[in-house]
């Protein structure tokens, strides 16, 4: 993201005062940049060219926590249509007497 907008195209423009939110392994990092290199450089010179605007944070805190809809083994679940609690039946685990 590049000013809390989405950024879909890595040529994407980016000015000195821009503030980039980006992933880093299991992080995501948020820098304000301070300049525009004019060259690849090594890793020291490059931290001269941003400025981090906030303290990492783990991207697992960024996604709502997921919940199954169904506990293991439980076979009770709910209709989502209708609300009303439904028999969940499988046709590995039913077997018809003959």
């Amino acid at each position: 993201m590049v000013n809390q907008a989405a950024v879909s195209k890595a040529n994407h423009v980016v000015r000195m005062g821009d503030i980039i939110a980006a992933p880093q392994g299991a992080f995501c990092r948020t820098v304000r940049v301070l300049g525009l290199g004019t060259r690849r450089g090594p890793p020291a010179e490059a931290r001269l060219l941003y400025e981090e605007v906030a303290a990492p944070v783990h991207r697992s805190e960024l996604t709502p926590s997921w919940t199954p809809l169904l506990s293991e083994g439980d076979p009770i679940g709910t209709d989502r249509q209708t609300g009303h609690a439904a028999l969940i039946q499988s046709n590995s685990v039913r077997r018809d007497a003959h």
